[in-house]
C-alpha cells in the first residue's frame, strides 16, 4: 500500500469534520448546506454498516481453520499463532479478501 495514501480513519475524521461544518451552516440559516450535511452522514452510516458486515462475516470464517494466506506466502501464520484465537483467523479471513480485492 502507498504510504503517502491516507489512512482510512484519518478521511473518516476529516469527513465528520465537514458533516459537523456544514451542519453549523444549516444552523446559521444556510438550509442548503442540509443536503451536504445529510449526504455525508448518509455515507458514513453505508461505510460503517458495511465494516459491521464485514466484521460478522469474517467472525463467521474464523471458525474453519485453515489459514487462506498459507497459499500465499504471507507473513501471517493462522495457525502457530494462536490456535484457539478466533480473533487472529478473523484478521486472516480479512487479509485473504483484502487480496482477493485488489487481485482483480
Amino acid at each position: 500500500m502507498n504510504e503517502d495514501k491516507m489512512k482510512l480513519e484519518e478521511a473518516i475524521k476529516i469527513v465528520q469534520q465537514i458533516k459537523e461544518s456544514e451542519y453549523k451552516r444549516v444552523e446559521e440559516g444556510y438550509d442548503g448546506h442540509k443536503i451536504y450535511a445529510e449526504s455525508i452522514e448518509t455515507v458514513l452510516q453505508e461505510l460503517e454498516n458495511k465494516e459491521k458486515t464485514i466484521n460478522e462475516m469474517a467472525e463467521y470464517l474464523a471458525i474453519i481453520r485453515d489459514c487462506p494466506n498459507e497459499d500465499k506466502g504471507a507473513n501471517l501464520d493462522c495457525e502457530n499463532r494462536c490456535s484457539n484465537d478466533d480473533s487472529i483467523y478473523a484478521e486472516c479471513w480479512k487479509i485473504y479478501f483484502e487480496r482477493k480485492i485488489k487481485e482483480k
